[in-house]
């Protein structure tokens, strides 16, 4: 898996235009939402890019990680500062990052940014130097809806959000879609945190 996500983020940067050769060193920047280590999809890119470096070299591709934290008043910043580092790709992520995103590809228009777990709104003439991935997670929960349908012994199994938005919604969509193929006359209860803090709320 670590390794389809390296190459996937190889060919993105081609895509972009900026491909990694031989003879210069290609610059990558995570900048992640929060913090690693909770085996999620932070864990992922970061597993991704490290195995990338190894494969390459570190003369070939590098790239550099910052942990933006929970407090979204100061994304901006780290945005511009990697923008000034003059990174060839910049990879970050969720709708929490999209506005100081935009303030950012405005005043640094040549720099290439990677934007996943999210879409992004390009009807708006934005995101010319950025590039929209998303995942499939409704076909992951589908597997976990159907799994959950099957063990049940009540009839009725339960789903818990974080924030009610479009990636977690997606989630929702495809858990009971899973469920209710599995077994007609599963009822599924449904509730969201608020947040992705608060585990004594979960």
């Amino acid at each position: 898996m670590m390794k389809k996500q390296a190459i996937l983020l190889l060919a993105v940067a081609m895509t972009l235009g900026t491909g990694i050769t031989a003879h210069a060193q290609y610059r990558a920047a995570l900048l992640i939402v929060g913090t690693l280590g909770d085996k999620g999809f932070w864990d992922s890119a970061y597993n991704g890019l490290n195995e990338l470096e190894e494969e390459l070299g570190e003369d070939v591709f590098s790239f550099d990680v910052q942990e933006m934290g929970r407090d979204t008043t100061g994304y901006l910043d780290y945005y511009l500062d990697a923008c000034e580092d003059d990174y060839d790709l910049i990879v970050t992520g969720t709708w929490e990052s999209v506005t100081p995103l935009n303030e950012a590809m405005e005043e640094f228009p040549d720099q290439k940014f990677l934007m996943f777990d999210d879409v992004y709104d390009f009807s708006e003439g934005k995101g010319e130097n950025l590039y929209n991935l998303l995942f499939k997670q409704n076909e992951v929960s589908y597997l976990v809806g159907a799994e959950a349908a099957l063990i049940s012994e009540t009839g009725i199994i339960s789903f818990l959000g974080g924030t009610d938005g479009n990636v977690i919604n997606d989630f929702l969509v495809g858990y009971i879609q899973g469920a209710m193929e599995t077994n007609p006359d599963v009822q599924v209860a449904v509730s969201f945190v608020g947040n992705y803090d608060d585990s004594a709320k979960g």
